[in-house]
């Protein structure tokens, strides 16, 4: 049995930190399942790297916009079928508490973590050159001792304030990702090309494909590429990650997704 991978390209800047947010909130949520120290110390690593996007003070106006933009394009969808408009209403219900908990919290995103002594510790020595170790300070090697629990209700405390944030990016993206059906295309000599539907606005890219490839020793992966009219993907094959991948010259038959409007 094959497994099915996703790849997903962002067409804007807006859509490459959700996506680039989405990806670090997975990976912290996966080191926190762990109880060792090491497990800790990963976690923060992450948190570390997550708010390096998210503090930038146009990431809390870019998610506002989205959510606003998705409100009125929401809004203005006509659906008299019941299952649609419980789906609309409960999806608008969603973005606006996202929008009174992003307002209530002044400032940049994650603004009360500035203050976090041992984060700006982490941040500072990260800063000078290299990721900080466990032995560059005292009180850290102390901390990483204690409980696990306290470790995780700690760390956890410290992602309330951009836990909406969280929520919203989650919405955003569910809600762009589901707004177009998967279509089965073929890539001739390996390469597809096609141009963008004049008046649509895309703003995510998705490939889905298998890896039955994998048993004959070599995986398949696509290179995804977008310009402000067209698109092109181009399928490559490689057997080990040290070794140079090469581009496949054979019919690829694959699920895309243009995703954009809601």
């Amino acid at each position: 049995m094959s497994d099915i991978h996703i790849y997903e390209q962002p067409l804007s800047e807006r859509f490459r930190l959700f996506l680039r947010a989405e990806q670090l909130f997975e990976r912290l949520d996966h080191h926190l399942l762990g109880d060792s120290p090491w497990d800790t110390h990963a976690a923060l690593q992450s948190l570390l790297e997550l708010m390096q996007p998210l503090s930038r003070g146009d990431s809390k106006r870019e998610l506002i916009k989205e959510i606003d933009r998705q409100r009125a394009a929401l809004s203005d969808i006509d659906s008299r079928a019941a299952p649609e408009r419980v789906r609309i209403d409960q999806a608008l219900r969603n973005h606006e508490s996202v929008l009174d908990a992003l307002y209530k919290r002044p400032g940049a995103l994650g603004t009360e973590l500035k203050d976090n002594e041992l984060l700006g510790n982490l941040q500072q020595r990260a800063s000078a050159g290299g990721r900080p170790g466990i032995l560059d300070l005292p009180s850290y090697q102390e901390w990483l001792q204690r409980p696990a629990a306290e470790r995780h209700d700690t760390i956890r405390s410290w992602l309330e304030p951009v836990d909406a944030a969280r929520t919203g990016i989650e919405q955003c993206l569910q809600l762009v990702r589901s707004s177009a059906a998967w279509a089965t295309v073929e890539a001739r000599d390996g390469f597809y090309e096609q141009a963008f539907d004049a008046g649509t606005h895309v703003q995510l890219l998705r490939v889905r494909m298998s890896t039955d490839g994998a048993s004959a020793g070599f995986h398949r992966f696509p290179e995804l590429s977008a310009g402000r009219q067209r698109f092109s993907i181009r399928f490559f094959a490689q057997s080990s990650p040290a070794e140079r991948a090469r581009q496949i010259h054979e019919p690829v038959t694959f699920d895309m997704a243009c995703c954009g409007a809601v």
